[in-house]
């Protein structure tokens, strides 16, 4: 299968990363957009400037120019997400509003904006994955976590995202979103999850077409 990522070029130990590197072992091929630079670029794997939507979609586009369908499509990139810190809700707080806007584009437009250019290239069997968040889903008299505003705003983004691109993209293709809990201080669970999350990844079909798959814990799995 052709399987484009969406921020899979961090360190072996991070989900993207080691999906790529399942991915690539067991025979597929897969496509990496990278929104920091590490290492030399490749065909199948090109960096783009994440505040430059021009250069998004130019490198989108170099990188899936040689196929002509997109089997699975995997949006995993995000960073630092403002408001993100208990300083962040003081009275002496200097409010950053271009952080929000960064946030907003890296979890929200940019995801759309790229499927929308994947869209071109899939069709009825093909795949779209988000990895979301228990935190935009279990929210209500949630007080773990409460500073993460704008990651779990950016994730909540995602999952209606999710929905609307579930019932109304023209291609047919599959939609869902993945919520797993990747500890990494526990490697046992860690590969469990990971096992877990790439294998619904690869293996879903259009039952999990506008569904959230979350894992919470070892119970789960």
């Amino acid at each position: 299968m052709n399987i484009c990522v969406i921020g899979g070029g961090g360190p072996v130990g991070k989900f993207g990363r080691d999906f790529c590197d399942r991915a690539r072992a067991d025979g597929h091929n897969v496509y990496v957009l990278s929104h920091q630079q590490k290492g030399h670029p490749n065909r199948r794997h090109l960096y783009a400037n994440f505040l430059n939507f021009d250069d998004i979609l130019n490198k989108f586009d170099q990188l899936t120019a040689e196929i002509n369908n997109i089997d699975i499509f995997v949006y995993n990139s995000t960073y630092g997400s403002y408001p993100e810190h208990p300083n962040h809700y003081k009275s002496n707080t200097k409010f950053n509003p271009a952080g929000w806007h960064d946030t907003i584009n890296i979890h929200a437009i940019i995801p759309h904006m790229l499927i929308i250019r994947a869209l071109a290239k899939m069709s009825n069997t093909s795949k779209i994955v988000f990895l979301v968040t228990g935190l935009s889903i279990n929210f209500i008299n949630r007080s773990r976590h409460s500073d993460l505003v704008g990651y779990a705003t950016g994730k909540a983004a995602q999952i209606f995202l999710m929905l609307a691109l579930a019932n109304h993209n023209d291609r047919g293709a599959i939609v869902t979103a993945l919520s797993p809990h990747f500890d990494l201080k526990d490697i046992e669970f860690y590969q469990q999850t990971l096992d877990h999350s790439y294998q619904y990844i690869v293996k879903m079909d259009p039952a999990q077409n506008g569904y959230i798959e979350q894992l919470l814990g070892p119970k789960d799995l």
